[in-house]
């Protein structure tokens, strides 16, 4: 009636759209990827078509998983996860549930897949790279995994032992966090920082200075 009145409508439309029955309830739309559709409207502009490559099928499965996995690991206060699933030849991406669909104040809404958190001991391989490709190291060379002190910061392996010498292969292998510590020591702080950045870690953005030694350690995000 307000159309009319404003002539929006003609006489025949507003006629004509009298005899239309008015929409039921519109169908339940799936949400199996909420992360990810929250990430494609960040970095797409709106009103973007935009196709994935993420699997139907496999997500609804990936997405179960994740449900059942967080109903068991929620005694021990665990309320987050995430599965990524990629095609290792193509890249594709089959798979992205960024957090638990849980209910509750436990940050759910957080896609954990591109959140920052700690490194953990996954920047040790990049250690031993650049030290070979710098000539400062041997896969076999004895490396040091004794009691070292750094004005107040000391490293531990995770069993809080030492075996005194070891391959810097093996030392990899086994994640010792003491040998790491020594080789950071040798390769210097700002210098591996570099190199991080070089290979693409860009979050690794503060100074030096602010990480220290225990940049190996998940000292950063």
């Amino acid at each position: 009636k307000k159309l009319l009145t404003n002539d929006f409508l003609t006489d025949f439309e507003y006629d004509l759209a009298l005899l239309e029955p008015l929409p039921q309830k519109p169908f339940a739309l799936p949400r199996i990827g909420k992360h990810l559709l929250n990430r494609v409207q960040k970095d797409h502009a709106s009103g973007q078509d935009y196709q994935t490559t993420v699997s139907f099928d496999l997500q609804r499965k990936c997405t179960q998983v994740l449900k059942y996995r967080m109903e068991l690991m929620k005694a021990n206060k665990i309320y987050n996860g995430a599965i990524l699933v990629l095609d290792n030849e193509s890249g594709d991406v089959l798979a992205y549930v960024g957090n638990a669909n849980s209910k509750g104040l436990n940050g759910q809404e957080v896609d954990i897949i591109q959140a920052k958190r700690s490194t953990g001991s996954v920047l040790k391989p990049f250690l031993y790279l650049s030290m070979l490709n710098d000539g400062l190291l041997l896969p076999k060379e004895l490396v040091k995994d004794v009691p070292v002190y750094y004005n107040g910061f000391h490293p531990q392996n995770y069993n809080k032992d030492n075996v005194g010498v070891i391959a810097a292969d093996d030392a990899l292998a086994r994640s010792l966090n003491v040998p790491a510590v020594i080789l950071l020591d040798d390769y210097k702080v700002p210098r591996f920082k570099k190199r991080l950045n070089q290979l693409g870690l860009k979050s690794v953005d503060k100074p030096a200075g602010y990480y220290g030694l225990s940049l190996i350690l998940g000292g950063a995000e």
